[in-house]
């Protein structure tokens, strides 16, 4: 969180630093390689270090970004660089009958989220509004779990 602080407020001065900053951070984001990102992003913040610093922020002030529940929610699946304090899994239905998926089905979530299938998979299931939970997989991405069901599918956010 001080490394996003500190990168945010450095974007927030400097426009021209701003737009190269933040290029250079959707490109680190993108690399699907963990050993790759995390040294695309150590190369970036080496490169920031020696940037000559924006003025002291006293101790006592205000945090320079503040999320709210809501915008966590609101964001959750969506591909940014991620905080630590980030929503492991989120729980919504889908409503209706629910007759399963095939590879690349589309589902569309109460709180209007939506999500694709992404792993090839299929399953025939017979759900009436079930519950789902959409959590963190690991080595990234995310699954979706149904409830009354032992069947889950690879999905990305839409």
């Amino acid at each position: 969180m001080r490394l996003l602080s500190t990168l945010l407020l450095l974007l927030s001065t400097t426009p021209v630093l701003a737009q190269n900053t933040e290029t250079e951070l959707l490109r680190c984001a993108a690399q699907s390689d963990g050993v790759m990102r995390l040294a695309c992003f150590d190369a970036l913040t080496a490169k920031l270090r020696a940037v000559p610093s924006a003025p002291a922020v006293a101790a006592d002030a205000a945090p320079v970004l503040v999320v709210t529940p809501e915008q966590k929610l609101a964001a959750f699946g969506v591909p940014l660089i991620a905080p630590k304090d980030e929503l492991a899994a989120i729980e919504s239905r889908i409503e209706g009958l629910f007759e399963g998926w095939d590879s690349g089905g589309i589902f569309t979530l109460a709180n209007g989220q939506r999500w694709m299938v992404t792993d090839g998979s299929r399953a025939v299931l017979y759900l009436k509004s079930p519950k789902v939970t959409v959590r963190r997989a690991p080595l990234g991405g995310f699954r979706i779990e149904f409830e009354g069901s032992n069947q889950t599918a690879r999905v990305k956010r839409l």
